[in-house]
């Protein structure tokens, strides 16, 4: 699909594999230093925790018996305490699911340990229903009569205002947990930036579309909202997650030896297919959760903006994928802030007053995104891992990421 030496160039991949006692000394850090490499296991660790085989012949049976001896990382189970209104009411409902699949069940789950009760009912992991009665859901949603006329599905007249209103409930549904990383007992947001800015690097070089990238994220967050993960099982994680949502929206997704290869064969594909069926099964198959995005793209069709625009939007959509701190947003909302704060940078009215009343949201409410949004297009180019600064600093897209923003928020009118 690519040439060696493009791949070459990828995060995780050749170049990047660190020797045994590299890497040793990095998992001797502390948790506030540690880099990518600590995603990596070396080749001691992979010995005590893969899957070995040993083929024996049975005496006086004449067969072959094989047995499998494996030793992983336990997973810790807890539950969250229910002490605070955001999550009480998603959870109130919630129990152990008891029929799990049998392909889950053959991942030995008892290895795999919760940090929240799995669901089999439509509450998310942190939204409620009775979200959707919030102020924030019950304004205007009717689409623009503009967006009548165009030919995609999900502007269809007949088909639009049904898929708004239930993306725009998914959205609360399927939301991963606010601070779900305070609860991990091996890793921290740096791992989760590095293990997204791999993911970035891999979604470019093999040309997959930016909607996969954000699912996969999604599929990560919500993953890790449920199940305490040990660094060393991270980017496998994230290999399954990336794995899935390009079976999901791509036409050709890559095969299942590119995301070997793509972790420097750090992990068998054997243990990539395990994962998936564990990210399915704690997503309990809802792999469809709301995207930024979604939302962007919605925008964009809506006002027909400029391609120096709409790479600005995507670029600071990128950029809000590496900062857990971000989930606390609705992706709706989040995909608003982009959309204005890429109309001040590039220079269209920020938040035209249609878009206000087709959304119902309005400039007050996306002032805490905006802030966020600004600071990290600030940020970027002096981040240690550059993957998304560097895609966008390329003339393909614009370079976009070497406009020059405002140093602070103008004053926006609609």
């Amino acid at each position: 699909m690519t040439s060696n030496g493009a791949l070459n160039r990828i995060a995780p991949l050749g170049d990047r594999r660190l020797t045994s006692k590299h890497l040793n000394h990095q998992l001797k850090q502390s948790s506030s230093s540690l880099s990518y490499r600590t995603i990596q296991s070396n080749k001691l660790e992979t010995e005590n925790k893969t899957v070995s085989k040993e083929a024996a012949i049975s005496q006086g049976q004449g067969a072959i018996s094989i047995t499998s001896h494996t030793i992983k990382p336990s997973f810790s189970i807890f539950c969250d305490e229910l002490d605070d209104d955001l999550t009480r009411d998603a959870h109130e409902n919630q129990h152990q699911v008891k029929d799990e699949s049998e392909s889950f069940s053959k991942y030995d789950h008892k290895e795999v340990h919760y940090v929240t009760n799995s669901t089999n009912n439509d509450d998310s992991l942190c939204g409620s229903t009775a979200d959707e009665f919030s102020e924030y859901h019950t304004a205007p949603l009717a689409p623009s009569d503009r967006e009548r006329n165009q030919e995609h599905i999900s502007c269809n007249e007949v088909y639009m205002d049904d898929i708004y209103n239930y993306m725009r409930k998914q959205e609360l549904r399927l939301r991963p947990r606010t601070h779900y990383i305070s609860k991990q007992s091996d890793i921290n947001e740096e791992m989760r930036y590095i293990l997204v800015d791999w993911l970035a690097d891999v979604v470019l070089e093999y040309e997959l579309q930016l909607e996969t990238f954000h699912l996969s994220v999604s599929l990560i967050d919500r993953t890790l909202s449920v199940v305490d993960c040990p660094r060393l099982k991270l980017q496998l994680i994230g290999a399954a997650a990336i794995m899935i949502a390009a079976k999901y929206e791509e036409i050709c997704p890559p095969s299942l030896k590119e995301y070997v290869y793509t972790t420097a064969d750090t992990y068998l594909p054997s243990q990539i297919l395990r994962m998936e069926r564990v990210v399915l099964s704690v997503v309990n198959f809802n792999v469809n959760a709301p995207t930024s995005n979604w939302f962007a793209l919605r925008l964009v069709r809506l006002t027909k903006p400029t391609r120096l625009t709409i790479n600005t939007l995507n670029y600071l959509l990128e950029l809000s994928l590496l900062d857990s701190t971000y989930l606390k947003y609705r992706t709706s909302l989040l995909a608003a802030a982009a959309f204005c704060l890429a109309n001040i940078i590039t220079g269209p009215v920020p938040w035209p007053a249609e878009i206000e009343r087709d959304t119902g949201i309005t400039v007050p409410d996306m002032m805490d995104a905006l802030t966020d949004l600004l600071r990290s297009f600030h940020q970027a180019p002096k981040m240690k891992h550059k993957a998304v600064f560097e895609k966008y600093s390329d003339e393909r897209f614009d370079a976009v990421a070497l406009i020059t923003a405002p140093d602070s928020l103008p004053s926006i009118h609609t």
